[in-house]
Formats: structure tokens, sequence, C-alpha cells
């Protein structure tokens, strides 16, 4: 009878789990298109930025800032959907002059991802900056874009570059965004000296909160008193993205084991209806074990079991699904990801706080079991 029963159960929730992704995927027509005029689109999108890649020296220097502002213009598009952020080593991986945006490299899942190529243009200062968007389902590119950008004024250049991608999607453009610091500056220095420059100055605007954060949750060097001052100096910066800055600090908190106010912070951002994050569903479940609640653990943790299809085979979720009784592989489909997100390259805190998960977990897996 259980045997029966665990199919029924795993296509109950990965229905219910992705209803509201079916129905946005039936709302949208995509068309193949090498100009903006020509786009149909008017749902919301999901959009990978996947590779940018740097052909020579001199475009290289630029590579993390345009990689930077990409991010920071397609995350806070209200139409787009920036499919990065529900990869569960999104908020954990450092801004780099790699080619891959954070989170690029694990998802499946996405309509539509986004590369870039950049070179110098003619030895001259500029630019030649060249993008592509391809259509995940067909296979088949999109749209590109070339055009001559000015490293000296790179917002202005990606912001009309962003233009260029909402006119592909036939979407208005409400993007309440624009960068706030001088950004060549923080992308060029140490994360360190830019974290110390901030605390000083006792507030932080988004592009430092998301720039600087993930280097705080997973550099080994970061001590918990270093963490509660950047706490410090995010509980201090008012900002229209608040929603994005409650996430982090859930996650600080969660770091220096303040369970209480990491699930207050959770609460408040009313993140885990925003983001399908599995890493996001993993750290909340813990966060209900030290809390002593066994129905919250439960709910997040069969969560973030569900929505690591996104991201592995689902039969290594089924098997994990219909052996519950093994409490000891509780997190055995996360093995999976371990090349991926080179766990064993961030702060031991984390691979060790998920270490003892199962052994932790294990009364209410087994009441569970008793129950089935």
């Amino acid at each position: 009878m259980i045997s029966i029963l665990y199919p029924i159960v795993i296509i109950f929730l990965l229905v219910a789990h992705y209803q509201p992704f079916i129905q946005d995927w039936v709302s949208v027509v995509p068309k193949q298109s090498t100009s903006p005029q020509d786009s149909v689109i008017t749902s919301n999108v999901d959009l990978l930025l996947y590779k940018i890649i740097a052909s020579d020296s001199y475009s290289k220097r630029y590579l993390k800032e345009i990689k930077f502002l990409m991010m920071q213009y397609q995350l806070y598009n209200p139409k787009i959907n920036l499919v990065n952020k529900e990869s569960p080593s999104f908020y954990l991986s450092l801004f780099k002059d790699d080619k891959y945006w954070p989170g690029g490299r694990q998802l499946k899942n996405s309509d539509y991802s986004l590369n870039i190529k950049i070179s110098r243009h003619d030895k001259s200062n500029k630019i030649y900056f060249t993008l592509s968007i391809l259509d995940n389902m067909s296979r088949k590119l999109t749209y590109r874009y070339s055009t001559v950008i000015d490293p000296l004024n790179l917002s202005r250049s990606i912001e009309n570059v962003s233009r260029k991608i909402s006119d592909v999607f036939n979407i208005k453009s409400n993007n309440c965004y624009s960068p706030k610091v001088n950004l060549a500056q923080l992308t060029k220095a140490p994360h360190l000296n830019s974290l110390e420059m901030v605390i000083k100055k006792g507030y932080a605007s988004i592009d430092e909160v998301n720039y600087l954060t993930p280097f705080v949750l997973s550099d080994p060097s970061i001590k918990d008193t270093l963490i509660q001052q950047w706490i410090n100096v995010l509980e201090s910066s008012n900002s229209i993205f608040q929603r994005d800055i409650d996430v982090w600090l859930s996650l600080l908190f969660y770091r220096i084991r303040d369970f209480d106010n990491s699930e207050r912070y959770f609460i408040r951002s009313d993140s885990l209806k925003m983001i399908d994050n599995s890493f996001l569903y993993l750290v909340r479940s813990d966060v209900q074990l030290y809390l002593r609640d066994e129905s919250m653990f439960l709910e997040y943790y069969m969560k973030s079991l569900v929505t690591l299809t996104n991201l592995v085979p689902a039969k290594y979720v089924y098997h994990r699904i219909s052996n519950l009784r093994n409490f000891e592989e509780c997190l055995s489909p996360w093995k999976e990801l371990d090349l991926v997100l080179k766990l064993d390259r961030i702060d031991s805190y984390w691979t060790d706080s998920f270490s003892s998960y199962c052994m932790r977990s294990s009364s209410y897996l087994e009441n569970e079991k008793k129950t089935i």
C-alpha cells in the first residue's frame, strides 16, 4: 500500500509546486526574432543569465562590472523573472571575472538564456558588445544585438541594452533600479576592502548589498563579529529593494546561528513565495529544526527536495521520497550537486551545518515514517 501511495504523493507535490509556472508557460507565445519590433511576448519571462565571454585582456578589465550591471538591471525588471536566483548556489556565489553568472550553470528550466561577448573595438578605448538570447525550448536564436559601449559610462550603456531586452519580450521597462555607487571601484577593489569601507560608512546601497553579501556568507576568513557589523549596516539601510535585503538578513542571521531572527526575516521578506530556491527551502527547514517546529520543518524539507528537480534528474528525488525510512540519506539528492556547487570552496560552516542535518532531523523523519 505504501509503495502505491508514493507516486501519488510525488505527482501531487509536483503539480501543486509547478502549477503557477505551467500557467505562465501556456500564456507565453514565443516567436523567433532578430528584431525587437517582431516580438510578441506579453507575459512575464523566465530569463537565465548564462555566460559572458571577454576575448581580450582589455575587455576583461570591465567584465565583472558589466556582468554585475546586467544582473542588477534584469533582477529589478518586474516583468523578468531572473532564473539565476533559483539556483542553490546563487546566494553563496561571489562575483568574479569568470564567464558564468552566479547560478548560471546549474539550472535546467528557463524560457530563455542570455549570453554576451565583449572585445576591444578596433584598438580604441571602446568595447564591442554582442548580446544573444536563445529560446531554450526550440534551441533557436531569438535575438542578437551588437553595439559599441563606453567603458567609462557602462551604467548608461547597460541600461540601454536592458531596454532592448524589454523590447524583445514586448514588456514595459518599469525598472526602478539605477546604480547608486561607483561600480568600477566596487568591482575592482578586493571584497574585504569594499566591505570595511561600507561598514565604516554605516549604510549600503542595493549594489553594495548584492555584491558584498555573498562574500560575507561564503568566505571562510569572515568572523561572526564582522558578520554582525554587516547585519547592522543592512538593518540600517532603508531601500525600495527591502525584500531582497531581508532575504540576505535571514541568511546572515542563520550564519551566526541566530535562528529566531533568521526566521523573522524569512517571514518578513516572504521570499519563499517569490523565489523557488531549494537552498533557501533547506536553510529554512533547518531553522525550523532548531525552533522545534516539526510541521514547518517537514514542509520546507519536502519543498527543498521537489525543487531540486530543476537541477538533478527526478529519479534521485523520487528515490529519496520513496525511501523516507532511511533518514541517514535525507540529503542524498544534494550529493548530485557537489561537483557543481563546489561546496569545499566555501565557508565550512555551511557544509558542517548540513553534515549533521540528517541526524538532527531523524526524530521527525522517524515519526513521519511511523505515521505512513
